[in-house]
């Protein structure tokens, strides 16, 4: 019985790709958000963010995929803004690598960083235009996308207080940021709270 090398290889490389597909999927979501974005009480989009366990370059750690999309409408031409974050965070959410692209209409920013001691090293492309810098990381500095993970792993207690580092990567640059937890939000949904 002969058999068909080429038709053998397909169905190899099929059968790895579902099981590696799988692995991918088996991992554990530990959080997911979906929020609407109103402006003026018009919905104009949306965001999403998730993360699950993950391994980067062999360390555990989390990955996190946070996106938005707003689409507006400035004197008769629509505007669609898109924003997509790949973060890899220790369990601690302290980032280890990111990819973040921007992209508004036709330009797009695409923005990569790398933390190791203590130093962020930037490269940012925009365009056919590449730059790249490194700046100081200080510990217990977290990505933005991250500051509401990093809220619930401290915990929400009503009289808590937080200073936090957060980098902002739309202007490249680290912040410091005081969040107080000053009790519960009372929401009303269809007149039930």
């Amino acid at each position: 019985m002969k058999i068909n090398h080429k038709i053998l290889f397909v169905v190899v490389l099929f059968m790895g790709f579902v099981f590696c597909n799988s692995l991918l999927y088996a991992a554990e979501i530990v959080g997911e958000e979906w929020l609407n974005v109103y402006l003026l009480g018009k919905k104009v989009g949306y965001g999403h963010t998730s993360t699950k366990e993950a391994v980067y370059k062999g360390q555990n750690c989390y990955e996190e995929i946070s996106e938005t999309m707003i689409k507006m409408n400035r004197g008769g031409t629509e505007l669609t803004s898109f924003s997509n974050t790949i973060a890899y965070v220790k369990k601690d959410f302290v980032p280890i690598y990111f990819k973040s692209t921007q992209k508004l209409s036709n330009i797009e920013k695409i923005l990569e960083g790398t933390v190791k001691n203590k130093k962020l090293k930037i490269k940012s492309t925009f365009g056919k235009q590449i730059s790249k810098q490194e700046i100081d990381f200080p510990l217990n500095t977290y990505l933005d996308d991250s500051i509401s993970d990093v809220i619930k792993q401290k915990g929400i207690i009503e009289g808590k207080k937080y200073n936090f580092n957060i980098f902002l990567k739309d202007a490249l640059k680290i912040i410091k940021v005081p969040v107080a937890i000053e009790g519960r939000e009372k929401v009303k949904i269809k007149d039930k709270e």
